[in-house]
């Protein structure tokens, strides 16, 4: 089996891409999905996150306020280190658990949805990677859009990832998601047939 690691930049129109590669086939496990599942009421993670950061980065019904936890999380440098690691252990146990899940499902080819990939050890875990880039100018304008952050959140976020060009330099594709929706797709469809036949040429 073959696993392809899925990353870029927030806001870059990463998860515009994932669905692409599972229209194509892909089997997506989403690292997104995953950190949130992991600090669910009650968990190891999330009981962690409340004595670190306190119980007021709970909503009322004890589940993660995310917007809360992330103010607290990125308002400095140590406190970012600290977020990242109580939850990336328990977020790599499940990426790898689910990857040997799909493996024994036989399925030939697994993308990993991975937005801090490159800045932590998932990238152990895959064999390719499809960075997506975008200009910051693009990628804001796409998060406020969706009103999942502001400029200021968006730029606070950005300072923990690695740049656009550190991430382009590790990547065996690239996916210019700066046109329009089609010349994206355009793309995708040409990066799955090279994955497609590397994965056919591994038997």
């Amino acid at each position: 089996m073959l696993v392809v690691g899925l990353t870029g930049g927030i806001g870059c129109g990463k998860s515009t891409v994932a669905a692409m590669l599972k229209e194509h086939g892909a089997v997506i496990i989403d690292a997104d999905e995953i950190a949130r599942r992991i600090v669910a009421p009650g968990l190891s993670a999330w009981r962690e996150l409340v004595d670190e950061f306190g119980r007021e980065i709970l909503n009322d019904n004890g589940t993660i306020n995310r917007k809360a936890l992330a103010a607290r999380a990125f308002s400095n440098d140590k406190a970012a280190k600290r977020l990242n690691e109580i939850t990336h252990p328990y977020i790599l146990k499940e990426i790898e658990a689910q990857i040997i899940s799909a493996a024994n499902r036989g399925t030939n080819i697994v993308v990993l949805d991975a937005p801090l990939l490159l800045e932590t050890s998932a990238a152990d875990s895959v064999d390719l990677i499809i960075v997506v880039e975008a200009e910051k100018e693009s990628c804001m304008k796409r998060l406020m859009r969706s009103g999942r952050l502001s400029y200021r959140e968006a730029g606070e976020r950005m300072r923990y990832q690695l740049s656009q060009a550190e991430k382009a330099g590790k990547a065996d594709y690239i996916i210019d998601n700066n046109g329009a929706l089609e010349e994206t797709e355009v793309q995708v469809a040409r990066v799955w047939a090279k994955i497609v036949e590397k994965e056919s040429c591994r038997h």
